[in-house]
């Protein structure tokens, strides 16, 4: 809980304090080293593994395409993605089931190439950088985590992918991983809100990003992200 102690100290102090200021400052940046060292001996955990993500895209609740990607990270820590399959659902709705007007199938490019933007808006957040997430905790506030995430820290801060973003990330207090991630953001001038959350893997006892959402309420539109459990590509070897 030590770890803990040093996030949760603030990063402001009453005038005249300024030596505690200082101090305080540098016991933030300390443990935001340690939080920036245990997210790269994670993401080390992971090297030489593989795994299908499958992405739907929902308007008005209801799945419209469907893809799936096999992702990668190389013995060097790159990750890789190759497109596997992409479906097109047609609408239940006999209105919705083909564009008739030139209208409507500007209406529906228009539509596909927001779906496009916001599924990068999406891997931004759930694959985020090390170096803007310990960036964004210098300055964040944090306090103890309620409810059902009682026993981590919660932290609040902006910037992690663009400026003026909103993001909440939950943290376990002594391996410093994220258990879930909330963000609000914009997909092309349009507010969106969305969240990860994180499962322990148990060969390598490292954190992947399990599942995530992006919600758009102005377009009705949803996103979810499924990730399977990360399988080791290294031939194991026979036990002699």
């Amino acid at each position: 809980m030590a770890l803990l102690l040093l996030f949760v100290l603030p990063l402001s102090a009453d005038e005249g304090e300024k030596k505690k200021e200082e101090e305080v400052s540098k016991e933030r940046r300390e443990a935001v080293r340690r939080f920036s060292k245990a997210q790269q001996t994670n993401r080390r955990k992971f090297h030489g593994h593989r795994w299908t993500k499958t992405e739907e895209a929902r308007l008005n609740r209801e799945p419209r395409a469907r893809r799936s990607f096999l992702m990668s990270l190389d013995k060097e820590g790159k990750l890789g993605s190759i497109l596997r399959s992409s479906v097109r659902i047609q609408s239940r709705n006999p209105k919705l089931r083909m564009a008739v007007t030139d209208a409507d199938r500007k209406a529906e490019r228009e539509l596909i190439q927001w779906v496009e933007a916001a599924e990068k808006v999406i891997n931004q957040y759930v694959y985020y950088e090390t170096n803007a997430m310990a960036r964004m905790l210098l300055t964040a506030e944090v306090v103890d985590g309620r409810g059902a995430f009682e026993k981590t820290f919660q932290a609040t801060g902006r910037g992690l992918i663009a400026r003026g973003d909103l993001v909440r990330v939950w943290l376990d207090p002594e391996s410093l991983e994220p258990l879930r991630l909330e963000y609000h953001a914009r997909v092309a001038g349009t507010q969106v809100t969305g969240w990860v959350t994180y499962r322990r893997h148990k060969a390598t006892g490292g954190y992947f990003p399990d599942r995530s959402q992006l919600d758009c309420r102005a377009r009705n539109i949803q996103l979810i992200l499924r990730n399977t459990t990360p399988v080791s590509t290294t031939p194991t070897r026979a036990a002699k």
